[in-house]
Order: structure tokens, then C-alpha cells, then sequence
């Protein structure tokens, strides 16, 4: 991830594949339909917050790692407070993403979530 953050200068977004049943506990990322494949950086289009698996663009997870640039702190100084009056980085990272770009990168590690066992 570092590699492809030096190679491109674009935001990376670490995201793994996830099953339908899991979907709609993850923010999804948007490829526009191209196809990724772990260890690669591709664009991102957008992320999608909790959706659907019908309504899910991808069975791409937003796994909370990042390669940002610092421009996002500014971003989110002026992000206005959304869900729960929490100022939320998805929506610095959407902004961002409509700036500069962002990119996603696909691992296929074993990643473990929060209070889940």
C-alpha cells in the first residue's frame, strides 16, 4: 500500500472482499465496475456507507486503513457534523475523492474486526 501511495501520490483506501451477508455492516467501495485484485491500487468512483447487498456496488469492504495526504485534515475541518452530529471522514474522504482521487487497495489478508471473534 505504501508503494502504491509513492508511486501514484493518490489517497489509498485498503479494502477486502466480503461476503453478500456481511455487506451491509461495511462502507463499500465503487469501482465503477473494473475488476481489482489484491496488492493492486485501482481508482475508486465512491464509497458507499452500509448498503445493501442488493444495492452494494462491489463486495468491497473499506477495511479503516489509509495512505491519506494531510489535505483531508483541512477537508474535515470544514465538514459539517452528519450521522449521530459525528463529522464523518467518509464524508472528508468523498470530497477528497472529487478533488484529487482516491484509490482502492485490495488485500487478501486475514483482517479481524472489532468485537467480532
Amino acid at each position: 500500500m505504501t508503494d502504491a501511495w509513492n508511486e501514484t501520490g493518490i489517497g489509498q483506501v485498503m479494502v477486502e472482499r466480503v461476503s453478500s451477508d456481511a455487506i451491509e455492516n461495511y462502507g463499500v467501495a465503487d469501482l465503477n465496475g473494473a475488476a481489482s485484485e489484491p496488492f493492486k491500487s485501482i481508482p475508486l468512483k465512491g464509497l458507499v456507507e452500509k448498503p445493501s447487498p442488493e444495492e452494494a456496488p462491489s463486495d468491497l469492504a473499506v477495511l479503516g486503513r489509509y495512505i491519506l495526504p494531510s489535505k483531508v485534515l483541512v477537508l474535515l475541518e470544514t465538514t459539517v457534523a452528519g450521522v449521530g452530529g459525528e463529522i464523518q471522514l467518509t464524508d472528508a474522504l468523498d470530497e477528497l475523492l472529487k478533488r484529487d482521487g482516491l484509490n482502492a487497495f485490495e488485500t487478501d489478508a486475514n483482517i479481524f474486526d472489532c468485537c467480532n471473534k
